[in-house]
């Protein structure tokens, strides 16, 4: 039995949050590489912007400011990348910031 794997990361997000263009701050960590690039590309395109950040807490409160300063914000990390999110996540979840975090995972048996 063959198996097939598809990456449709760089289309996840792309109904809810392109319309409005927005910011997506990162930190490259496999596998949420694959949305960064994707977005680096398509965001510029839809007047939005994309930011590597120096750690994955840095681009949670980025993400955090650009929501609060008016934008979609978005942004993406993996498995280890998303215990780095835990302070900021938590202040963001307290003031009700809109914002959305994937919390993408390798495929497993």
């Amino acid at each position: 039995m063959k198996r097939y794997l598809r990456q449709e990361i760089s289309r996840s997000p792309k109904e809810p949050f392109l319309p409005d263009a927005g910011f997506l701050p990162g930190y490259p960590i496999t596998p949420a590489t694959e949305l960064a690039e994707a977005m680096s590309r398509r965001l510029p395109q839809e007047g939005g912007v994309y930011l590597q950040a120096e750690d994955e807490c840095a681009a949670m409160h980025m993400c955090i400011g650009a929501a609060l300063g008016g934008l979609k914000a978005m942004t993406a990390t993996s498995g280890p990348g998303f215990i780095l999110y835990a302070d900021p996540y938590g202040w963001a979840l307290g003031c009700e910031t809109p914002l959305v975090v994937l919390n993408s995972g390798r495929v497993g048996r």
